[in-house]
């Protein structure tokens, strides 16, 4: 039997930590969502990046963060959380896309970087 098509997910899109601050740098309206733990994110996130934890992810909350016209980039430590709450919005953030290799390949490429702080 074959396979439903409607049963198969796509993968969202990706985005490498150095395009995407180009991205910002170039004036792009973008919001990076980092969806790891408070903890995670106190210890060091990618500057700008708004906390939003994926236990909380759906559509609603994302749009509390996304303002029309902007592009919704979700990070996370490595990747594998980013790409779930991706997932999860993808409906309605058709543009919504992952940072490969997360904050993790954020700090490597020696991107701004913050620690501490109110999330």
């Amino acid at each position: 039997m074959p396979p439903h098509e409607s049963t198969i997910m796509n993968s969202p899109d990706t985005i490498s930590a150095e395009t995407l601050h180009e991205r910002i740098k170039g004036g792009e309206n973008a919001v990076i969502i980092d969806v790891r733990e408070v903890d995670e994110y106190r210890s060091v996130h990618a500057v700008g990046a708004v906390l939003l934890p994926l236990a909380r992810v759906d559509a609603d909350s994302v749009n509390q963060y996304v303002s029309e016209g902007a592009t919704a980039y979700f990070i996370c430590h490595s990747g594998r959380r980013a790409t779930e709450a991706c997932e999860r919005v993808l409906a309605d953030f058709p543009d919504a896309i992952v940072v490969e290799g997360g904050t993790l390949a954020w700090a490597q490429a020696g991107l701004p970087v913050h620690s501490g702080g109110e999330p």
